[in-house]
C-alpha cells in the first residue's frame, strides 16, 4: 500500500535556525486508531436497521400475545420468552446507537480540528511537503511554467516541493507550488483517471479544478479528491502525480503539525 504524508511546516522552523529532516517530524496529533467518519455512518445506518427490526418484532410478539386467547401454557411461556429476547435485542441496539453518536460527535470534532490546523498551515506555514514513502511531491525541474508535471521525487529542500494551502471556504483549498507561485490543477481540467496533476497560473475564478478538499478520513490520514472531477490524488509507477477513483486507490495522505 502506498502512503502519502503531508508535513505541515510552520514558522518554528525558522526559530530553529535551518530546514527540518525528516527524522525531526513530531508525531502526528490525531489519534490514527480512530474510525473514519464514513465507515462510522456505514455502521451506524446497520445499528439503525437493526433497532427497527427489533422494534417491529416486539410489536408483532405483543400483538400475538395480547390476541392468543387459547394459548396452553406452555406456548404461552414461550411466546413470552421470544419477547424477552426481542425487547433484549432491542436495548443493545438503543445502546450500540448511543455509542455511535458519541464516536460521531467526537470524530466530528477532531475533522473541525483538523481543518482549524490546515488553515493556520496555509496563512503561517513557510510551506508544506507531501511525502510518498521515502520521496516528496515535485514540480518536475523545479520549472514554474504551466503545465509541469508534479512528480514523486527524492526530497529535498527547494521550494519547488513546497505547497501552501489557500482556502475558499471551511473545507476547500487550492494548494500554490511556492516557488512559482501556480496551482496545483487537473490537466486539462479532465474526469478522466490517470489524468496528471500539474501546475498552472491559478484561475481564482471558481475553476473546480485546481480545487481540492479532504476525504475518507481515518484519525489524521485523508485522501486528496479534485471538486471538479471528484478523483484523488495517487501517485503512478512513472512517479507522475495523477488522478484516480477515490473508492480504487488507497493513497492517503497523512497529517502532521
Amino acid at each position: 500500500m502506498k502512503f502519502l504524508t503531508i508535513l505541515v511546516m510552520t514558522a518554528w522552523i525558522n526559530g530553529c535556525g535551518g530546514e527540518s529532516s525528516r527524522g525531526d517530524i513530531p508525531e502526528p496529533r490525531f489519534d490514527s486508531s480512530s474510525a473514519d467518519l464514513g465507515q462510522n455512518g456505514l455502521v451506524m445506518a446497520e445499528a439503525t436497521g437493526n433497532l427497527e427490526s427489533s422494534e417491529q418484532e416486539v410489536d408483532i410478539l405483543r400483538d400475538q400475545l395480547e390476541a392468543a386467547e387459547q394459548l396452553s401454557e406452555q406456548e404461552r411461556a414461550a411466546l413470552e420468552k421470544k419477547l424477552a429476547e426481542a425487547e433484549a435485542k432491542r436495548e443493545e441496539a438503543l445502546r450500540e446507537i448511543e455509542e455511535l453518536q458519541a464516536a460521531q460527535q467526537e470524530l466530528e470534532a477532531k475533522q473541525m480540528a483538523l481543518e482549524e490546523e490546515l488553515k493556520r498551515a496555509g496563512q503561517n506555514a513557510i510551506g508544506v511537503r507531501i511525502f510518498h514513502e521515502q520521496d516528496c511531491i515535485d514540480i518536475s525541474g523545479g520549472w514554474t511554467w504551466d503545465n509541469i508535471n508534479a512528480i514523486a521525487y527524492p526530497c529535498h529542500s527547494d521550494d519547488n516541493q513546497r505547497f501552501q494551502f489557500e482556502y475558499v471556504n471551511d473545507t476547500d483549498f487550492r494548494l500554490i507550488a511556492k516557488h512559482s507561485g501556480k496551482c496545483l490543477f487537473v490537466e486539462g481540467a479532465s474526469n478522466q483517471v490517470e489524468a496528471n496533476i500539474h501546475q498552472k497560473t491559478c484561475a481564482r475564478d471558481g475553476n473546480q479544478y485546481e480545487i481540492f478538499t479532504f476525504i475518507h478520513r481515518q484519525g489524521d490520514e485523508a485522501k486528496i479528491q479534485s471538486k471538479g472531477s471528484q478523483k484523488c490524488f495517487k501517485v503512478q509507477s512513472n512517479n507522475n502525480l495523477s488522478q484516480n477513483d477515490c473508492n480504487n486507490i488507497f493513497t492517503v495522505f497523512k497529517i502532521a503539525p
